[in-house]
């Protein structure tokens, strides 16, 4: 697959706040010349509790395995997000058009707004590249992958948690990368040690996603990223595999220095998502380019049928390259 330059993608940040019956959004556009626009404007009062609702269905029909419907809801959910978000901000030629890097930061309840799903018959991500962004967002840059930690099903009862990460453990050795597996349960000072020296970090196990407290089960306990604050280093790279809601998790790792995080959306059954997790890495690791990476691994799963790939977002800055050490 040709890689497309980076410059071929246009620009866009798109901060957004809901509150209530109000939404206000700020839209920025780089194209022949910078474009800003203020908007304000009314929602209904219903539309973020019923996206909860449709989300709640959608993750039902992901515990009992009915894929097909699941992309049928999504695009319905999505069908929501357009007309109230979309045509208001006169965005709705992303749904449609190629070749936008959209960079989307959310305040308060626009958080429960899925902007990445679909209208009708097209996703967003489709032609375009989308991420979520942190309040700290650094720079695009060049990261050197190295160091692999790989989290393994640390409470041992997760069959399909545990295969994802012996199969990642063989890809990144074949790599010629240093790979440390762990799979037992964990404190969370050793893995906030383990944290430190690794610049890629993929987890795959069970996830607390209640609002009270969200975090990766180590199997003593919670490890959210406020326990990364006081680290001196953080990866650059965290892959959230989990089987609960991780956007705010992800959010709190790009707060504490991460550079990217891969999380999901949805509460999801511990099952097979090995193609897409592979797919993506050996994307990354040949593009480097991660907003690319994530773009193509997903469009390529999804265009063979795959409906779990779409439960994973990208948050912080899409336009970090990472690339193998020359050593």
């Amino acid at each position: 697959m040709a890689v497309p330059g980076q410059h071929l993608f246009t620009p866009l940040v798109l901060n957004l706040w809901v509150k209530g019956s109000t939404a206000r959004a700020t839209v920025v556009e780089v194209e022949r010349g910078t474009t800003l626009r203020n908007s304000d404007f009314p929602v209904s009062s219903h539309l973020i509790p019923l996206l909860g609702s449709k989300k709640r269905a959608c993750e039902n029909l992901l515990q009992y395995g009915r894929y097909e419907e699941i992309r049928n809801a999504m695009k319905d959910m999505g069908g929501l997000v357009y007309t109230n978000v979309f045509v208001p901000l006169r965005l709705e030629h992303l749904f449609s058009e190629g070749g936008y890097r959209i960079s989307v930061h959310v305040q308060n309840q626009a958080r429960a707004i899925p902007v990445e799903l679909a209208y009708h018959d097209r996703f967003v991500f489709e032609t375009n590249i989308v991420s979520l962004r942190g309040k700290n967002d650094p720079p695009a840059d060049r990261v050197v992958v190295e160091r692999v930690l790989i989290i393994a099903d640390p409470t041992t009862r997760f069959k399909w948690a545990l295969r994802e990460g012996m199969m990642l453990y063989d890809f990144f050795v074949s790599k010629g990368l240093s790979v440390l597996l762990v799979s037992r349960p964990l404190t969370r000072q050793r893995l906030l040690e383990l944290f430190s020296t690794a610049h890629i970090v993929h987890f795959c196990g069970h996830v607390a996603s209640h609002a009270s407290c969200n975090g990766w089960d180590i199997g003593t306990g919670l490890f959210n990223g406020s326990d990364c604050d006081r680290l001196g280093r953080t990866p650059d790279l965290v892959f959230s595999s989990g089987c609960g809601n991780t956007l705010p998790l992800g959010l709190r790792f790009l707060t504490a220095g991460v550079r990217n995080c891969i999380c999901t959306r949805w509460q999801i059954p511990d099952t097979d998502i090995c193609s897409f997790v592979l797919a993506f890495y050996e994307c990354l690791l040949r593009v480097g380019d991660i907003g690319l990476a994530f773009q193509y691994s997903m469009k390529g799963r999804y265009a063979r049928g795959e409906t779990l790939p779409l439960i994973f977002a990208l948050q912080g800055e899409s336009g970090i390259r990472y690339e193998e050490s020359d050593f």
